[in-house]
């Protein structure tokens, strides 16, 4: 059976023609012959349940106009509406499921809009991050300079202060031993050659005048015999410290060998401070008692020299304490 108006065929229990939505009802009764088909003529549905149309005027549909899509539930989005177009009736008509927007995976680590994308968040990362640490780096640097400076300053002060203290030490010692040396009676130097005179520890330290005042470093300067070696004992700013050497006959001159300091003193002198200053002041001993010592022999407590020229006086040493 096909629509009266519009002859479009119509679906079996419909009660709308679903091109022009004239009721079904008015195509089955007697009057179906004087329904005017025109589109112009509009037809007031008796039925009570049918929706009323309003009249309205008739137009030629552009071909090529579409029609936005309606938000009326009976229509499917997907469905074109066209003019006088009423939605479909009948048992069998379910309306069209909603569009689904289609799904779009994120994209992939391998493609080149996730590299730039992720290069761009690691450059924005990287600059805030460099904006950040740029402070406390400015701020690390200088902390780093300031220790530099520091450490350098106590560095440079401890060396002045090393230099200081160890000229002070030597000049001191040095003066001590030669106030030894010039305590020694003027009778030495008449002894014959080849003869061996035994100076014991006692007399060593009897020329020994320790005039040192309480403000100098070195204080309390003994000398101590033993057959390996002469000790040097003496407090440095009330510190005890002690050199030991062991003098030798090497290339014919008395020179001292295996010197070692201990204690305080060791922060200030070195051996070889200590070693140089003991071949001086064996010169000057030498040159004082104008004889040249060829052999010496450490015993305990004592010391045994053996001198190149001069005279012989019975009793040892002449003049000696």
């Amino acid at each position: 059976m096909n629509c009266v108006r519009c002859n479009m065929p119509l679906e079996a229990g419909a009660r709308f023609c679903r091109n022009c939505g004239l009721p079904v009802s008015l195509q089955n009764n007697g009057n179906a012959g004087s329904v005017n088909p025109s589109p112009l003529a509009q037809q007031v549905s008796r039925n009570n349940d049918a929706p009323t149309i309003p009249p309205m005027s008739w137009q030629a549909p552009d071909p090529n106009a579409t029609v936005p899509s309606s938000p009326s539930p009976f229509l499917s989005p997907t469905q074109p509406v066209q003019p006088n177009q009423f939605p479909p009736s009948g048992p069998n008509w379910q309306p069209a499921p909603p569009q689904q927007q289609a799904w779009t995976p994120p994209p992939s680590s391998s493609s080149p809009n996730y590299r730039s994308q992720e290069a761009v968040g690691t450059m924005r990362s990287g600059n805030k991050a460099r904006k950040q640490a740029q402070p406390k780096r400015r701020r690390g640097r200088g902390c780093l300079i300031s220790s530099l400076v520091a450490i350098v300053l106590v560095v440079a002060l401890l060396v002045a202060g090393r230099l200081i203290v160890n000229n002070l030490v030597i000049s001191q010692m040095n003066q001590t031993i030669s106030d030894a040396i010039n305590n020694i009676p003027a009778a030495v130097s008449v002894l014959p050659g080849g003869t061996s005179q035994t100076i014991t520890e006692t007399q060593v330290n009897n020329l020994i005048t320790n005039h040192a005042s309480a403000s100098d470093p070195v204080q309390n300067v003994t000398v101590h015999l033993t057959s390996n070696n002469m000790q040097i004992n003496f407090n440095v700013y009330n510190f005890s410290s002690t050199i030991t050497t062991v003098p030798q006959i090497q290339n014919g001159k008395l020179v001292a060998t295996n010197t070692t300091v201990q204690g305080l003193a060791s922060l200030i002198l070195s051996s070889d401070d200590i070693t140089n200053l003991i071949n001086t002041q064996i010169n000057n001993l030498q040159t004082h008692i104008q004889h040249t010592i060829t052999a010496v022999t450490l015993e305990n407590q004592a010391i045994q020299l053996t001198f190149s020229s001069g005279s012989t006086i019975p009793g040892g040493v002449p003049g000696l304490p």
